[in-house]
């Protein structure tokens, strides 16, 4: 049986949309790097879009959509130095 998630941090309150939305936007940006690095830039930017969707205000997430959405190519080279240089 599942143990709600306020039992288990010992609130008492539900999570607030503002939670969930910072949540989900997190993991979509987490998803869309995995398909950056798999080469699946299509699938990528889809996340990133939807990470956006979920919570606008994210600057590193726009600018990474941004580079993705470059034509021939550019933008993911773009992109993989802009990973490099931040590493």
């Amino acid at each position: 049986m599942a143990v709600p998630v306020t039992e288990i941090e010992g609130g008492d309150t539900e999570p607030t949309r503002r939670m969930i939305d910072r949540g989900l936007a997190k993991a979509h940006a987490w998803i869309a790097g995995e398909h950056f690095e798999r080469g699946e830039v299509r699938y990528a930017r889809r996340h990133y879009l939807q990470s956006l969707r979920h919570c606008w205000w994210q600057p590193a997430i726009v600018t990474r959509l941004l580079l993705l959405l470059l034509p021939g190519g550019a933008g993911a080279a773009l992109y993989r130095r802009l990973q490099d240089f931040m590493s």
